[in-house]
């Protein structure tokens, strides 16, 4: 485990975490860090919001004529 090769991280006591969203690194700040606040870094965070947006404009524009599409 993590914990077990880095004990220095059994030392810190945070009241919040930006992290990257990959699930790799979930268990890890559960582990190290259970009681820590997890936040989203910016990059990531626009990056899911940016994705949802052009996922609903193209459901949106799909089904119109190709005169109301521009």
């Amino acid at each position: 485990m993590f914990a077990e090769q880095h004990p220095e991280f059994s030392n810190l006591n945070p009241k919040a975490v930006v992290m990257d969203l990959a699930l790799t690194y979930h268990p890890s700040i559960c582990e190290c860090v259970a009681r820590a606040l997890r936040i989203a870094d910016r990059f990531h965070a626009h990056d899911y919001v940016i994705k949802s947006v052009q996922a609903i404009r193209k459901s949106i524009r799909s089904p119109l004529s190709p005169q109301a599409k521009p």
